[in-house]
């Protein structure tokens, strides 16, 4: 073996560690191979936000910490007060982290030149006086997430693919469906996707609020599969405030105070703990309710509802299953069942693998910066999350 092949072999086995080392045991595998039709288009849009005079962008995705890093970008274009005003003026839900905050975003912060969105976030981003940077969750997570976060809003109730596969408006509205049916969903709307892109110039219209489900990487930041998109540095949202500070700190010396901004931020969304009750701040059905979970693979067939410890026959148009909080130690239990299963998810998010697994610990700058960052791609136990941590 030549020193070029042997160098080539020793950064591929450091690249797989840091993979492994990323995440959950079941999130953690690489990358399978995985047939093009077997993947999920990347969705149009992501939720940037940007300031062209002080030259900073800031994005995420729905399910990847996307309110707060909304909060966050308020505080340092110092808009919170006049977003407040603004979503209280509308009759809108007003606070640091009301989910309406994105509707100021879109409706009024991004039609103004200095907050419109570039054109070329690449481009732009490759310039050397903008810090651009990009949340990313792990994509098992966020799968977890999405079918919560489908079964306990209107998502699931408007989703056409959903329907198809047997949930009807009574059990999508109850949230009686399984994840296993929201993959079986996921991959319809993958095909539908794929069918009609071959006989249309037009995308795919896809249901209200799909960019819930779909992949978290931007089809702007999938551009280049291959390597890092020059300019746009990830930052893992289990570390979300540290890793925000590292980046601020090694592009931009520390001038925004990304890291002060998004302390105390706690995003009231379903949160990934393996320690603890996934919403410890919300309310939840008495221990003596709680519903038995199905035997054979427990938490993948079990309805959401049950997940969120209601027995059949409980759950009505008046409870509120938003409110609940999920046993200790789900996302993790769920993603160590059904290895199959799971590779047809990694498949789904084939994109959204790739950008966690390979890209994110392969930034020096954010393990030397970073320790909480560091220490996660290592693989060490991982260090107590903080408030601001939460992804929304």
């Amino acid at each position: 073996m030549d020193r070029v092949a042997l160098n080539a072999l020793l950064a591929g086995v450091t690249l797989l560690g840091h993979a492994l080392a990323l995440g959950h045991a079941a999130s953690a595998l690489p990358p399978p191979r995985c047939a093009l039709n077997a993947r999920l288009q990347t969705s149009r849009a992501s939720v940037c936000l940007a300031d062209k005079q002080a030259k900073l962008m800031l994005c995420s995705s729905p399910k990847a910490a996307a309110t707060t890093v909304a909060a966050i970008a308020m505080r340092v274009f110092n808009l919170s007060d006049e977003s407040e005003r603004w979503l209280a003026q509308h009759n809108y839900r007003h606070g640091v982290l009301s989910t309406d905050l994105h509707r100021f975003r879109r409706d009024a912060l991004e039609r103004r030149p200095r907050h419109r969105l570039p054109d070329t976030p690449i481009a732009t981003c490759s310039r050397r006086d903008w810090l651009c940077v990009f949340v990313v969750r792990n994509p098992l997570d966020r799968a977890i997430s999405s079918f919560l976060h489908v079964a306990f809003t209107p998502i699931g109730v408007r989703w056409p693919e959903l329907a198809a596969v047997g949930v009807s408006s009574a059990q999508a509205r109850a949230g009686n469906f399984s994840f296993r049916t929201f993959v079986g969903a996921l991959e319809l709307t993958r095909d539908r996707m794929r069918a009609h892109a071959r006989v249309a110039s037009s995308p795919y219209r896809t249901s209200w609020c799909a960019d819930h489900y779909l992949p978290q990487t931007a089809h702007w930041l999938a551009a280049r599969p291959s390597a890092r998109p020059s300019g746009v540095h990830l930052v893992p949202v289990d570390a979300l405030v540290d890793g925000l500070a590292a980046a601020d700190a090694e592009f931009a010396r520390g001038r925004f105070g990304l890291g002060i901004a998004g302390s105390r931020l706690h995003s009231a969304h379903w949160h990934t703990d393996a320690s603890s009750a996934s919403r410890p701040h919300a309310s939840s059905p008495s221990a003596g309710r709680r519903a038995v979970l199905p035997a054979a693979n427990g938490e993948l067939d079990a309805h959401a509802s049950t997940l969120c410890g209601y027995a059949p026959g409980q759950v009505d148009a008046h409870t509120d299953l938003a409110a609940c909080a999920l046993p200790a130690g789900l996302y993790a239990r769920m993603q160590r069942l059904d290895d199959a299963l799971w590779a047809r998810v990694r498949c789904l998010y084939q994109a959204d693998v790739a950008l966690h697994a390979a890209r994110v610990c392969a930034q020096p700058w954010l393990l030397r910066r970073c320790p909480r960052c560091a220490s996660m791609c290592r693989g060490s136990a991982d260090p107590p999350r903080r408030a601001g941590d939460a992804p929304g």
